[in-house]
């Protein structure tokens, strides 16, 4: 692995020089000689991009590199590697050929497996926690007209399932920041499925 390179692909990036940019990543990626340097790397690096905030990668280096070191950790139930694959879901989302060998698998449902591998740890957690909650706001943010399940008005099994979603934010919720919500997401749900019942 030559570092080099992708220092030089981060300057030209910075200036905005694509085409230099691009030329670097490319001979950054091809200048791995063997996976377990892709899992050295991997691991170094990610924690610093989480530093840095930053939620998308360079599709070349997440497929060629970051992926099949995340994957192969994934397939393994390795917490890290799982908890990972969630926060960068969106380069799993705009990579269909990614996207498919993971079984078309969402960010909530990543998001569940890493907290249920360790769930001592607060950042699953708590990302397991607002994934659900933005779900359900998605879910009556058309609200008085019904709740939502998808781009369609919820059935009473929908209905069902959002409730027990409920359960696992008020489980989930220790700091007690979401209760409201959920008090309010429940009278709004008696609500609608008792429209439904009539």
């Amino acid at each position: 692995m030559n570092i080099e390179h992708f220092t030089k692909y981060l300057e030209f990036q910075d200036k905005g020089l694509k085409k230099q940019a691009t030329k670097e990543i490319r001979l950054f990626i091809d200048s791995f000689s063997n996976e377990n340097e892709k899992y050295e790397w991997v691991w170094g690096w990610l924690p610093k991009l989480e530093a840095n905030r930053h939620s998308r990668i360079r599709h070349e280096l997440f497929q060629e590199v970051i992926f099949p070191v995340l994957r192969k950790g994934y397939l393994e139930s390795d917490f890290r590697s799982t908890l990972w694959l969630a926060k960068l879901i969106q380069n799993i989302y705009q990579n269909t050929k990614v996207h498919e060998e993971l079984d078309w698998i969402t960010n909530t449902s990543l998001l569940e497996k890493s907290h249920k591998l360790a769930p001592e740890n607060d950042e699953a957690r708590l990302l397991y926690l607002e994934s659900i909650v933005s779900w359900l706001g998605y879910c009556i943010h058309e609200w008085p007209s019904g709740i939502l399940s998808g781009n369609d008005g919820a059935n009473l099994e929908q209905c069902q399932f959002m409730r027990k979603e409920t359960e696992v934010v008020s489980s989930l919720d220790k700091e007690m920041i979401h209760q409201d919500f959920i008090n309010d997401f429940l009278d709004k749900l008696c609500e609608y499925e008792a429209r439904l019942n009539k």
